[in-house]
Protein backbone atom coordinates (compact mmCIF):
# COMPACT_ATOMS: atom_id res chain seq x y z
CA UNK A 1 0.00 0.00 0.00
CA UNK A 2 1.44 3.36 -0.80
CA UNK A 3 2.36 6.24 1.60
CA UNK A 4 0.64 9.80 1.37
CA UNK A 5 3.57 10.87 -0.27
CA UNK A 6 3.97 8.55 -2.69
CA UNK A 7 0.27 9.36 -4.12
CA UNK A 8 0.93 13.05 -4.22
CA UNK A 9 4.10 12.45 -6.52
CA UNK A 10 1.84 10.39 -8.31
CA UNK A 11 -1.10 12.87 -8.84
CA UNK A 12 1.92 15.73 -9.61
CA UNK A 13 3.36 13.84 -12.66
CA UNK A 14 -0.13 13.64 -14.01
CA UNK A 15 -0.64 17.29 -13.63
CA UNK A 16 2.47 17.55 -15.78
CA UNK A 17 0.78 15.37 -18.13
CA UNK A 18 -2.25 16.92 -17.94
CA UNK A 19 -0.24 20.84 -18.68
CA UNK A 20 1.18 18.98 -21.69
CA UNK A 21 -1.87 17.63 -23.18
CA UNK A 22 -3.09 21.05 -23.01
CA UNK A 23 -0.25 22.52 -24.96
CA UNK A 24 -0.64 20.08 -27.81
CA UNK A 25 -4.27 21.12 -27.79
CA UNK A 26 -2.89 25.03 -28.45
CA UNK A 27 -4.83 25.97 -25.24
CA UNK A 28 -1.39 27.80 -23.50
CA UNK A 29 -2.89 29.70 -21.25
CA UNK A 30 -4.86 26.50 -19.67
CA UNK A 31 -1.38 25.13 -19.33
CA UNK A 32 -0.05 27.93 -18.04
CA UNK A 33 -3.32 28.07 -15.35
CA UNK A 34 -2.47 24.36 -14.67
CA UNK A 35 1.56 24.42 -14.23
CA UNK A 36 1.14 27.79 -11.65
CA UNK A 37 -1.26 25.82 -9.77
CA UNK A 38 1.01 22.96 -9.80
CA UNK A 39 3.60 24.94 -8.60
CA UNK A 40 1.44 26.47 -5.60
CA UNK A 41 0.15 23.27 -4.13
CA UNK A 42 3.15 21.28 -3.43
CA UNK A 43 4.93 24.55 -2.71
CA UNK A 44 7.97 23.63 -5.60
CA UNK A 45 9.31 26.65 -5.61
CA UNK A 46 10.34 26.36 -1.56
CA UNK A 47 12.21 23.08 -2.90
CA UNK A 48 14.03 24.46 -5.73
CA UNK A 49 15.17 28.00 -4.23
CA UNK A 50 18.96 28.37 -3.90
CA UNK A 51 21.24 31.94 -2.80
CA UNK A 52 23.95 32.40 -5.57
CA UNK A 53 26.35 34.22 -4.19
CA UNK A 54 27.87 37.44 -4.89
CA UNK A 55 31.92 36.80 -7.29
CA UNK A 56 30.55 33.67 -8.20
CA UNK A 57 32.46 33.36 -11.54
CA UNK A 58 30.43 32.44 -14.80
CA UNK A 59 31.09 32.03 -18.49
CA UNK A 60 29.61 32.98 -21.56
CA UNK A 61 30.28 31.78 -25.03
CA UNK A 62 29.28 33.20 -28.71
CA UNK A 63 30.19 31.93 -31.96
CA UNK A 64 31.62 34.87 -34.16
CA UNK A 65 33.25 34.85 -37.62
CA UNK A 66 34.43 38.12 -37.01
CA UNK A 67 36.53 38.06 -33.96
CA UNK A 68 38.12 41.98 -34.68
CA UNK A 69 34.87 44.06 -32.80
CA UNK A 70 33.12 41.79 -30.51
CA UNK A 71 33.12 43.50 -26.97
CA UNK A 72 32.15 42.84 -23.81
CA UNK A 73 28.51 44.64 -24.73
CA UNK A 74 28.37 41.93 -27.65
CA UNK A 75 28.36 38.97 -24.55
CA UNK A 76 25.24 39.76 -22.71
CA UNK A 77 22.09 38.78 -23.23
CA UNK A 78 20.31 39.87 -26.91
CA UNK A 79 19.27 43.69 -26.79
CA UNK A 80 15.98 44.43 -26.17
CA UNK A 81 15.66 46.14 -29.62
CA UNK A 82 16.62 43.31 -31.23
CA UNK A 83 13.74 40.30 -30.35
CA UNK A 84 13.34 39.60 -33.55
CA UNK A 85 16.21 37.30 -33.38
CA UNK A 86 15.63 35.43 -30.43
CA UNK A 87 14.44 31.97 -31.52
CA UNK A 88 12.70 29.04 -29.41
CA UNK A 89 15.21 28.01 -26.64
CA UNK A 90 15.17 25.31 -23.59
CA UNK A 91 14.01 28.20 -21.03
CA UNK A 92 12.73 30.67 -23.11
CA UNK A 93 10.59 31.59 -26.16
CA UNK A 94 10.72 33.29 -28.82
CA UNK A 95 11.49 37.33 -28.58
CA UNK A 96 12.57 36.96 -24.89
CA UNK A 97 15.99 37.66 -24.50
CA UNK A 98 17.37 35.17 -21.90
CA UNK A 99 20.73 35.22 -20.65
CA UNK A 100 22.26 31.93 -20.57
CA UNK A 101 25.19 30.97 -18.63
CA UNK A 102 27.80 28.07 -17.69
CA UNK A 103 30.09 27.74 -14.74
CA UNK A 104 32.21 26.31 -17.01
CA UNK A 105 33.51 27.20 -20.15
CA UNK A 106 33.24 23.21 -20.82
CA UNK A 107 29.24 23.46 -20.47
CA UNK A 108 28.74 26.65 -22.84
CA UNK A 109 30.63 24.48 -25.53
CA UNK A 110 28.65 21.76 -24.84
CA UNK A 111 25.23 23.67 -24.94
CA UNK A 112 26.64 25.53 -27.88
CA UNK A 113 26.93 21.71 -29.61
CA UNK A 114 30.40 21.76 -29.78
CA UNK A 115 31.60 24.34 -31.96
CA UNK A 116 35.09 25.48 -33.31
CA UNK A 117 37.11 26.80 -30.19
CA UNK A 118 38.67 29.24 -32.41
CA UNK A 119 35.67 31.02 -33.73
CA UNK A 120 33.79 30.88 -30.06
CA UNK A 121 34.78 33.91 -28.09
CA UNK A 122 33.94 33.03 -24.16
CA UNK A 123 33.17 36.08 -21.50
CA UNK A 124 33.58 35.65 -18.00
CA UNK A 125 30.26 37.36 -16.10
CA UNK A 126 30.90 37.84 -11.87
CA UNK A 127 27.74 38.46 -9.84
CA UNK A 128 27.80 41.35 -7.83
CA UNK A 129 25.20 40.76 -5.66
CA UNK A 130 23.79 37.53 -3.81
CA UNK A 131 20.46 36.60 -5.73
CA UNK A 132 18.33 33.65 -5.30
CA UNK A 133 17.27 31.61 -8.23
CA UNK A 134 15.73 27.73 -8.66
CA UNK A 135 18.29 24.76 -8.84
CA UNK A 136 17.18 22.13 -11.44
CA UNK A 137 20.83 20.40 -11.13
CA UNK A 138 20.94 17.06 -10.13
CA UNK A 139 22.71 16.75 -6.44
CA UNK A 140 25.88 14.79 -5.87
CA UNK A 141 24.89 11.15 -4.80
CA UNK A 142 27.03 11.48 -1.35
CA UNK A 143 25.52 14.83 -0.84
CA UNK A 144 21.87 13.15 -0.77
CA UNK A 145 23.27 10.35 1.21
CA UNK A 146 24.57 12.49 3.99
CA UNK A 147 21.47 15.31 3.66
CA UNK A 148 18.15 13.09 4.12
CA UNK A 149 16.64 17.11 3.81
CA UNK A 150 18.31 17.60 0.73
CA UNK A 151 17.23 14.12 -0.54
CA UNK A 152 13.53 14.60 0.24
CA UNK A 153 13.96 17.65 -1.44
CA UNK A 154 15.51 16.48 -4.63
CA UNK A 155 12.70 13.41 -4.71
CA UNK A 156 9.84 16.13 -4.48
CA UNK A 157 10.88 18.12 -7.44
CA UNK A 158 12.48 15.08 -9.91
CA UNK A 159 9.52 14.56 -11.49
CA UNK A 160 9.83 18.56 -12.86
CA UNK A 161 13.49 18.21 -12.81
CA UNK A 162 13.05 15.28 -15.40
CA UNK A 163 10.34 17.36 -17.07
CA UNK A 164 12.98 20.15 -17.77
CA UNK A 165 15.41 17.75 -18.82
CA UNK A 166 14.37 15.80 -21.79
CA UNK A 167 17.14 15.33 -24.71
CA UNK A 168 15.77 17.23 -27.82
CA UNK A 169 15.01 14.01 -30.31
CA UNK A 170 15.02 16.69 -33.41
CA UNK A 171 17.13 20.32 -33.65
CA UNK A 172 16.08 20.56 -37.00
CA UNK A 173 12.27 21.25 -35.82
CA UNK A 174 11.31 24.97 -35.00
CA UNK A 175 8.96 23.48 -32.34
CA UNK A 176 10.19 21.67 -29.65
CA UNK A 177 7.86 19.47 -27.41
CA UNK A 178 10.68 18.75 -25.05
CA UNK A 179 10.79 22.64 -24.39
CA UNK A 180 7.19 22.92 -23.04
CA UNK A 181 7.30 22.48 -19.38
CA UNK A 182 10.84 24.91 -18.70
CA UNK A 183 9.15 27.73 -20.93
CA UNK A 184 6.28 27.22 -18.70
CA UNK A 185 8.23 27.42 -16.02
CA UNK A 186 10.27 30.56 -17.16
CA UNK A 187 7.12 32.11 -17.56
CA UNK A 188 6.26 31.40 -13.83
CA UNK A 189 8.97 33.29 -12.93
CA UNK A 190 8.48 35.83 -14.72
CA UNK A 191 5.04 36.52 -13.42
CA UNK A 192 6.42 35.59 -9.92
CA UNK A 193 9.21 38.56 -10.34
CA UNK A 194 6.73 40.61 -11.32
CA UNK A 195 4.60 40.91 -8.35
CA UNK A 196 7.22 41.61 -6.10
CA UNK A 197 9.00 45.20 -5.32
CA UNK A 198 12.49 44.58 -4.18
CA UNK A 199 15.86 42.73 -6.33
CA UNK A 200 16.20 40.67 -3.13
CA UNK A 201 12.65 38.60 -3.52
CA UNK A 202 13.47 38.30 -7.43
CA UNK A 203 14.01 35.06 -8.58
CA UNK A 204 16.64 35.04 -11.00
CA UNK A 205 16.40 32.06 -13.57
CA UNK A 206 16.98 28.53 -13.48
CA UNK A 207 20.49 26.48 -12.41
CA UNK A 208 20.23 23.26 -14.42
CA UNK A 209 22.29 20.21 -15.62
CA UNK A 210 23.01 20.45 -18.75
CA UNK A 211 21.37 17.52 -20.81
CA UNK A 212 24.46 17.52 -22.88
CA UNK A 213 26.28 15.47 -19.92
CA UNK A 214 28.88 12.82 -21.21
CA UNK A 215 31.79 11.27 -19.81
CA UNK A 216 34.00 11.44 -23.09
CA UNK A 217 36.60 13.80 -21.47
CA UNK A 218 36.17 12.74 -17.94
CA UNK A 219 35.41 15.72 -16.44
CA UNK A 220 33.03 15.84 -13.52
CA UNK A 221 29.32 16.58 -13.55
CA UNK A 222 30.32 19.86 -11.15
CA UNK A 223 31.22 21.24 -15.09
CA UNK A 224 28.36 20.72 -16.69
CA UNK A 225 26.15 23.42 -15.02
CA UNK A 226 23.82 26.26 -16.67
CA UNK A 227 21.86 29.10 -15.33
CA UNK A 228 19.10 30.68 -17.50
CA UNK A 229 18.24 34.48 -16.51
CA UNK A 230 15.43 36.24 -18.36
CA UNK A 231 15.10 39.84 -18.72
CA UNK A 232 13.92 41.13 -14.93
CA UNK A 233 12.89 44.58 -17.10
CA UNK A 234 11.47 43.66 -20.36
CA UNK A 235 9.86 47.33 -21.19
CA UNK A 236 13.00 49.09 -20.05
CA UNK A 237 14.30 52.15 -22.90
CA UNK A 238 17.83 50.70 -22.81
CA UNK A 239 19.04 48.15 -24.81
CA UNK A 240 19.60 45.68 -21.77
CA UNK A 241 17.97 44.72 -18.65
CA UNK A 242 18.98 47.41 -15.98
CA UNK A 243 18.27 44.86 -13.29
CA UNK A 244 20.90 42.36 -14.58
CA UNK A 245 22.88 45.20 -15.65
CA UNK A 246 22.99 46.09 -12.20
CA UNK A 247 24.18 42.39 -11.00
CA UNK A 248 27.13 42.01 -13.09
CA UNK A 249 30.42 42.63 -14.53
CA UNK A 250 31.98 41.00 -17.51
CA UNK A 251 35.17 41.15 -19.13
CA UNK A 252 35.76 41.67 -22.89
CA UNK A 253 36.04 38.32 -24.70
CA UNK A 254 38.94 35.88 -25.86
CA UNK A 255 38.79 32.62 -27.66
CA UNK A 256 41.59 30.04 -27.21
CA UNK A 257 43.92 31.36 -30.16
CA UNK A 258 44.20 34.62 -29.17
CA UNK A 259 45.83 33.32 -25.39
CA UNK A 260 47.76 30.85 -27.06
CA UNK A 261 49.29 33.50 -29.66
CA UNK A 262 50.17 35.72 -26.64
CA UNK A 263 51.90 32.82 -24.79
CA UNK A 264 52.68 30.44 -27.16
CA UNK A 265 50.55 27.88 -25.34
CA UNK A 266 48.09 27.27 -22.47
CA UNK A 267 49.91 25.86 -20.10
CA UNK A 268 51.12 28.13 -17.57
CA UNK A 269 49.68 26.44 -14.23
CA UNK A 270 52.75 26.36 -11.74
CA UNK A 271 51.02 23.71 -10.16
CA UNK A 272 49.72 19.84 -11.37
CA UNK A 273 46.91 19.68 -12.33
CA UNK A 274 44.22 17.96 -9.73
CA UNK A 275 41.34 16.44 -12.30
CA UNK A 276 41.10 16.14 -16.26
CA UNK A 277 39.05 19.37 -15.79
CA UNK A 278 42.14 21.27 -14.68
CA UNK A 279 44.17 19.92 -17.87
CA UNK A 280 42.31 20.68 -20.27
CA UNK A 281 42.03 24.15 -22.69
CA UNK A 282 38.86 24.99 -21.06
CA UNK A 283 40.09 25.47 -17.51
CA UNK A 284 43.34 27.15 -18.33
CA UNK A 285 41.43 29.47 -20.60
CA UNK A 286 38.66 30.45 -17.31
CA UNK A 287 42.17 31.17 -15.21
CA UNK A 288 43.44 33.91 -18.67
CA UNK A 289 39.42 35.03 -17.93
CA UNK A 290 39.65 35.58 -14.06
CA UNK A 291 42.98 37.87 -14.57
CA UNK A 292 41.36 40.27 -17.00
CA UNK A 293 39.71 43.21 -16.54
CA UNK A 294 35.54 43.28 -15.72
CA UNK A 295 33.61 46.25 -16.36
CA UNK A 296 30.00 47.52 -15.44
CA UNK A 297 27.35 46.53 -17.25
CA UNK A 298 25.47 49.40 -15.72
CA UNK A 299 27.35 51.56 -17.65
CA UNK A 300 26.42 50.30 -20.93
Amino acid sequence: MMDLKTILIYIYIDGIKNILDLSYQGLHSLAFNKFEELMSKYRLSTFLEQNIFATKLLYRMRITEDRTSVSYKDMFHIPLNKRGLIKTQRYSAPGYPCLYLGTSINACWEELHRPLLESSMVSALKLTRTVKCMDLSIPKKQDMIEDQLKLERFLMAFPLILSCSTKVLNYSNTYKPEYIIPQLLMEYIIKYNMDKKYFSHFIFGVLYTSVHINNEFKYSDDEFINWAIPVLDSLADSQYCPILSEHFEITNPTCEEFERIKTGNLTFLSTEPKSAYEASSFFLLENRLKNKEFFQMRQV
